[in-house]
Order: structure tokens, then sequence, then C-alpha cells
């Protein structure tokens, strides 16, 4: 069978340029080049020789042609996506092709979640009606948007559930039955995706049958800030896991300037600047690539000064990990209730705060650390929207809900004010 080679005309790339597939069979593999549109011959299936570049480029696609047909030959059992992970690594090391085709080299099994998703997209887009390749789309999209480097083979039960809290709370505007429905449809397509990488050969953790239609609620989505600054002052000297420290480290940073993970991750020194009053700002892209310039805290800036603005690097997944275990140190074991939405029932059970803590609990944690600051101010809800970035108040109201406390500070300030009509 031949390997045929043509451009990905239905999605061009973000410079403008179309990007080059070979396909064999029903596999396609992204060759990794690219042209423009003018610069391609759709008959010959090469470069136009009146493009300068196209000597060079037509070799290349020679070359890695031959290099697939290798890979290929050599998978006697033909798993597509084994054959992707050999490729993607000659990719990267054209000279260990021998070492690739002996086994010699050792192909870790992790690929890009946004390849795994775009070589279903064009694998099967014959095949697949528009609205379940839109599906596919559309929890990569919000997947990436929650955690930019996640890694489909790590995920597991409590990934989820973390996963579909921020879609509740921080993406959906909807209401609850919209937030079941957009679950339920997220969960069914992950696992469509996972029985298609299982049957392929892929491992997975146990345990993912709990992936379902369902998303955990703590009555209490936020830390007192009392909580947090425990979190803070915990001894992690002597604990087990060295990714503890930098997990904290990610976590409060998240709780100190109340950024969301993708924004936290992406943070460089370039990020934070003092204004002309010398205060210290945060200076970003939010969802929606809306821009924002925020004053920061004092626990902010002093946390980020100690780090000399220089912010620690790991996944989403390790910091969910690694927070739980830090807030038991911290002695966050008050038994807090929480909601089970299954199918169209509601479960509910105690378990320990800890429990439920994330790294977006932070986000909450200062979403209401700002409520308190700011009650009593006039246009104190405005406020807090503008420091969480948000477009929406309907979001900012699904924060500033999270604790009764609030709201019991707020009445004991217009009460001492006299503004609750007089005495009875």
């Amino acid at each position: 069978m031949e390997i045929h080679t043509y451009t990905n005309v239905k999605q061009p790339l973000s410079n403008g340029k179309l990007s080059i597939i070979f396909r064999y069979g029903d596999m396609r593999v992204v060759s990794g080049e690219s042209v423009t549109p003018g610069q391609w011959d759709d008959e010959k299936r090469r470069a136009k020789p009146a493009f300068s570049g196209s000597a060079v480029l037509n070799s290349k696609l020679d070359k890695k042609r031959a290099a697939l047909q290798s890979i290929i030959e050599s998978n006697p059992k033909f798993n597509p996506d084994d054959i992707r992970k050999r490729f993607k690594a000659y990719l990267k090391d054209p000279k260990s092709l021998d070492d690739i085709l002996t086994g010699k080299l050792a192909v870790v099994d992790s690929i890009d979640f946004h390849a795994i998703i775009e070589s279903l997209l064009i694998e099967n887009r014959s095949k697949w009606s528009h609205g379940y390749l839109k599906r596919f789309r559309s929890i990569r999209t919000k997947i990436l948007e929650y955690e930019p480097t996640f890694d489909i083979f790590k995920i597991t039960a409590q990934w989820w559930k973390e996963f579909a809290h921020y879609c509740a709370v921080d993406v959906d505007d909807g209401g609850l039955g919209n937030v079941q429905n957009t679950v339920a449809t997220d969960a069914k397509v992950i696992h469509r995706l996972i029985d298609i990488l299982r049957d392929r050969g892929h491992q997975f953790t146990a345990g993912l049958d709990e992936i379902g239609m369902s998303y955990i609620e703590p009555e209490i989505m936020s830390l007192e800030w009392d909580q947090v600054k425990a979190i803070a002052k915990v001894d992690l000297s002597e604990e087990p896991r060295p990714s503890m420290e930098d997990s904290r480290t990610l976590w409060l940073i998240g709780a100190y300037t109340g950024r969301r993970w993708s924004e936290v991750e992406r943070m460089t020194k370039q990020n934070f600047y003092q204004d002309n009053k010398k205060r210290w700002r945060y200076k970003g892209i939010v969802k929606g690539k809306k821009p924002i310039d925020v004053p920061l805290l004092d626990e902010a800036v002093d946390l980020l000064r100690k780090l000399n603005f220089e912010i620690p690097k790991l996944t989403q997944q390790s910091v969910n990990r690694d927070i739980k275990d830090i807030g038991r140190l911290a002695g966050i074991n008050s038994k807090v209730l929480v909601t089970e939405i299954r199918n169209e029932k509601i479960i509910q059970s105690s378990v320990n705060e800890y429990k439920t803590i994330h790294f977006h609990t932070g986000r909450h944690s200062y979403a209401m650390r700002i409520v308190d600051l700011s009650a009593g101010q006039p246009h104190a809800d405005k406020f807090v929207s503008f420091m969480l970035g948000h477009a929406n108040h309907t979001t900012t109201w699904k924060y500033l809900n999270r604790r009764s406390s609030s709201h019991d500070q707020m009445f004991d300030l217009i009460t001492k004010s006299g503004k609750t009509g007089g005495k009875h």
C-alpha cells in the first residue's frame, strides 16, 4: 500500500499555512512540514518547482515517507498509535531510525493530547457525524484550558471530578441542568477516547469506570484565610514526595493572586511590574483572551519576591494530589458536606475538608479574601469581578455564595452602621 501525501486544507495553521499529512490506508500522520496554499501541487502531491524552497522540502518529505514506510513495515500488528509514536521519535532525532526499528530505543507511552484528538478527527472525519466531531473538539478545548500539559494516560477518577467541578463552577453559566448535561456528554467522550486508545494497546490506571455523569460540590468551596496561612506554614522538610514544596508554592500563587491554573502555568517575570505608585501588579491574558491588569496582595508580593519571580513547573495533577496531603498536615480536618450528582439522584455525604482541596480552591479562597477586604465598600461586587477577571457577574456570584461567614460579616457591618431600619 502506498503512502499518500496531501495538505490539510480544512484546518489551516494559525500562520495561514497548511500542514502536510501522510496517509496510509485510514491512518493519517502529521509530517511536521507545512506550505502556503499556492506552493502545493495537488496533482503531483509535491511542492511546486516554482517555489524557491521546493527542492529542499520535497527531499525532506521523501526521506520522511521512506522512514514512515520502514516504521510501518517493522510493526506487523499495524498499531497506528505505536507507529505515530515511533515516527514522532524519528522526527525528533532522524539519526535514531535504526534504533527505533529494532526496538533499542524505548518510546514512552505519552502523546500530546491535542495531537491525539487531532489525529482522531482526521481519521474519522468521513465516519463520525459533525456533532460527534464537535464533541471531541469541545472536550479538547476545555481540558487544555484547564490543564495545558494534560496527559490522557495519567487520567484518574479524582482528576475527572476536579475537572467536572471546574466546568460546573468556573465555566458554566446555564444552571445545574446544563452542568449535568455537559458533564455527562464530556464523560461519554472521554470513555470513548479511552476505549479507542485501549483497543490500540495503551495502558491506563484502574478505577476509570467512576468517570461518569457526576461532579462533587462541597458546601464550602473556599478556605478561610487562616487555613491558607496554615498551608503556607506547614513543615514539609520530612515529607517523602519532593514535589510537595513546589506544589504548595504553585497552590499559594493561585491563592494569593486569584489566577487560574492556565494563567499560573504561563506566568513569567514579565507578567509582574510596579506601577507609578510602586504597587506590584499582575498583567496577563485570562480566559476568553481578555487582558487583565490587577494589583497584588502583600502575600503574593512577598512570596514572588522570595522566588525571585521564578515560577516552579509541575503538572496540575501533581499539585492537586499533593495539596490534599498538605491540607491534612495543616490540620484542615473538619467535616464538610459534599453533594454528588449521579444521573438524577443527589447523594450527600460528609468528608474531611482537606479531601476537597484542589488548585481551584485557592482561587475561591482568594475571591473570599477580596470579598472580606471589600465588604461594605461601594460597588464591592464589581471590584471582585474585576480582580478575578470575570466578564460576567453571574460567574462572580457563584464565588460570593460559598461561605455563610461572608454574609454574617456583611450583616454585622450594616447593623453596626444602623442600616437595619431601627430598633425592635
